[in-house]
């Protein structure tokens, strides 16, 4: 048997549980994107691959890792106020539209959060952390003008903050050559 053969039935039998999973679990984002994502336009993460594992749980007090803890704080106490979530801290999932962008982070994958989720993001902030060069926390603050449960289809280079306990995260490759058909069938 080939290697590439021998990869086809591990995707295979791998690919039929995630596809059931995500149709069973993840409707509610399926109905708001629109459709099923396709492998070409959908929120990716960088991670580290451990296909066929899929299920990932959010932290309930994420530490920071690109930001100090101050300024998480100040962030998420504006989130709290304005959207009644602490999207940098607690069950905090951070993806964006642009695949490219995740790769300082691990392998590309395609997300899709479980059950209920709230989300921002902003078109003016590709990655917070990189605005935080520029700009103060109380000027991002005050002039971003943040997005909040709407449009997630369009967030194109843009950075995502979701606030969800679970979701599933499958790798680029084998979404695009094995999940993604069985998807849409």
């Amino acid at each position: 048997m080939l290697l590439i053969e021998l990869v086809g039935i591990i995707d295979g039998q791998s690919a039929v549980a995630a596809a059931n999973s995500i149709k069973r679990d993840c409707q509610r984002f399926i109905k708001e994107w629109g459709s099923i994502p396709m492998p070409d336009c959908a929120i990716y993460r960088g991670m580290i691959n451990s296909w066929p594992n899929i299920l990932y749980y959010t932290k309930p007090n994420r530490t920071p890792v690109g930001m100090d803890v101050a300024t998480q704080n100040k962030l998420d106490d504006f989130f709290q106020e304005e959207f009644g979530h602490r999207y940098r801290s607690e069950h905090s999932l951070f993806c964006t539209g642009n695949p490219e962008h995740t790769k300082l982070f691990g392998d590309v994958h395609v997300i899709f959060p479980i059950g209920k989720y709230s989300y921002i993001w902003s078109p003016e902030v590709n990655d917070i952390n990189y605005t935080l060069l520029s700009q103060s926390t109380d000027e991002i603050i005050a002039n971003t003008h943040f997005i909040h449960n709407k449009l997630l289809n369009k967030v194109l280079d843009h950075e995502v903050m979701i606030n969800v306990e679970s979701y599933y995260a499958i790798p680029i490759k084998i979404y695009k050559r094995s999940v993604y058909p069985l998807l849409i069938k």
